[in-house]
This record gives C-alpha cells, sequence and structure tokens, in this order.
C-alpha cells in the first residue's frame, strides 16, 4: 500500500508443524516454483510441544504400519480391555525418547535442559538451512518468535486455565526461559523478530483457548512484525517488488 505495489500475502500454516517441518514445506513450495519475496516463520510453541523432533502423527503411523505385521488373531485380542490396560501399563515403561510429543517429563533438571537445548539447537540449524535455500532464491526469510501464555502472560486472564499446561507442555514455559537467554547471549540476527514478550504487563484475556490468539492478540503481533521489518528493513524494495510482477 504504502509503496504504491500490490502485496499478495498466502498461508501455508499447518496445524502442528515444527520448524523442521516448515523447512521442508518451504523447499518443496520452491521445487514448485513458488518463490515469494518474503517467507515467514512462526515459530516457538510446536517446537516446544513436539520437542522430540518427531512430527505429531508419528506415533500413530508407526503403530498403524507396525500393525500390519500383526496376525489377525491378535489383532482381535489386543481389542479386549485386559490387552489395552497391559499394553498401557507396557507404554509407560517406555524411556522419554519414545514418549508422544506431549509425553513424561524429564526425570531430572539435567535432563530438562539436556532436552530444551536440543530444541533450541535444532531450531537454530533449521534457521541457517532455511537462510540458506532462501538466499539462493532471493528470498528473504523471517523468523518469529512467537508468545505463548506460560511466558510474560498473567495467568489470571488467561479464561483457559484449566488447561494443564505442566503435564501436555512440559517443556514450554522453561523452554521459553532459556530460549530468551540463549536469544540474548548469542542473537540470531535482524531477521529473527522476538514476539514473545509483546503481552507483557497487559492485564486482560488474549487468547480464545490454551494457545490460540484473540483477535486483539492477532493485531498486536501483526503490527509489531510489520513495525520491525520497516525499522530493520526487510521489506521488498519498491524496485524489486515491481520487477518481480513483470
Amino acid at each position: 500500500d504504502e509503496m504504491g505495489v500490490p502485496a499478495n500475502v498466502y498461508n501455508f500454516g499447518r496445524c502442528n508443524f515444527m520448524s523442521t517441518q516448515e523447512r521442508i514445506l518451504f523447499e518443496k513450495l520452491i521445487l514448485e516454483g513458488h518463490v515469494p519475496d518474503v517467507a515467514i516463520f512462526i515459530d516457538g510453541l510446536n517446537d516446544f510441544s513436539h520437542w522430540h523432533g518427531e512430527p505429531v502423527y508419528t506415533k500413530d503411523l508407526r503403530k498403524f504400519m507396525h500393525g500390519g505385521r500383526i496376525p489377525p488373531y491378535y489383532k482381535v485380542l489386543r481389542e479386549f480391555p485386559i490387552m489395552k490396560v497391559l499394553e498401557s501399563f507396557s507404554a509407560e515403561r517406555l524411556d522419554d525418547s519414545k514418549q508422544s510429543p506431549h509425553g513424561k517429563k524429564a526425570r531430572n533438571k539435567d535432563d530438562e535442559i539436556r532436552i530444551i537445548r536440543t530444541v533450541i539447537e535444532r531450531y537454530r540449524t533449521n534457521k541457517k538451512m532455511t537462510e540458506a535455500i532462501a538466499a539462493a532464491f532471493g528470498v528473504t526469510p523471517i523468523f518469529i518468535w512467537q508468545p505463548v501464555p506460560t511466558h510474560q502472560y498473567d495467568p489470571k486472564f488467561n479464561i483457559y486455565d484449566g488447561f494443564d499446561y505442566e503435564n501436555n507442555m512440559p517443556y514450554l514455559k522453561r523452554g521459553y526461559e532459556l530460549m530468551a537467554e540463549a536469544v540474548r547471549s548469542n542473537p540470531l540476527g535482524k531477521n529473527f523478530i522476538w514476539c514473545a514478550d509483546i503481552q507483557k504487563d497487559l492485564k486482560e484475556p488474549l487468547y480464545v483457548d490454551a494457545y490460540h490468539y484473540s483477535a486483539k492478540m492477532t493485531q498486536m503481533m501483526t503490527h509489531y512484525i510489520l513495525d520491525a521489518m520497516k525499522q530493520r528493513d526487510l521489506l521488498p524494495s519498491q524496485e524489486g517488488a515491481v520487477a518481480r510482477l513483470r
């Protein structure tokens, strides 16, 4: 609008995607010839939610594929209540690496920190790989670290305060704390925009459920990101945008 050049905005957001899957999707879109001027990646919640790096339905898919080798009579037996109890008991004995993305928390603080640091390092690596691909095709990548209810937000104003963040997302709160420290000590560059603190000191509902934003929160994020892109000269130039339209 300000440049007098029309902008086409496409939302390629996917439910439950983390930074690894976003990078793969970005590669796939470019491979198909969809090369944008700017690509914006919003992360944080899902990287810590799916802390072991596996997509959300991997466990179900693995179980389905394994089921093809199970004799039919055993499939019938597995449906009996006593068999389900025994299977659930066995699953509880698996170590953390084989739990679901929302599995049990680490047994001690050292394990917790190790897991969180692995998540942060994986994000940094995905960012570098995405930047390399973007540079090869003249794309400006923007990386956003999103707000979550467990970080810098007054829980008294969380209308979904009955959600058990500690059990469902055991590394989210501490993960954000360590990520904030990591970004301060080792910045991720001008194309990384930290939005996780924009809700600090706001005494009002900003989420419509356990982690999805209200309309106001969405607008706050949009304005914050756009302002940061302007200040850091990350918006496409008028000449470049016109050239791409020709």
